[in-house]
């Protein structure tokens, strides 16, 4: 992994949260869209040598509350994930 400055890192998380939330929230597909807004995220948290720290039952139910619209802004997904980024142990 190359080594991301901080500034990337934070553009980087930002992205992220708001790619999970209009991807959930928008509906692009019919089905999946849940799962490709999560695993889009990931990708681009992966790329910056991060990750989330979060079981399957706290992801599942987050994503399912985005989607479902009791989270409401893009900037409450990109603090959720904030408070459990990591950095991918090498």
């Amino acid at each position: 992994m190359p080594e991301v400055d901080s500034e990337t890192a934070v553009s980087g998380l930002c992205f992220c949260g708001y790619l999970l939330f209009y991807l959930s929230t928008k509906h692009c597909w019919t089905d999946g869209n849940k799962r490709t807004a999560w695993s889009s995220a990931m990708w681009v948290l992966f790329r910056l040598g991060l990750t989330v720290e979060a079981t399957d039952e706290e992801v599942i139910a987050y994503c399912l509350e985005v989607a479902n619209g009791k989270i409401t802004k893009g900037e409450d997904v990109v603090n959720w994930i904030a408070e459990r980024i990591k950095e991918i142990e090498t």
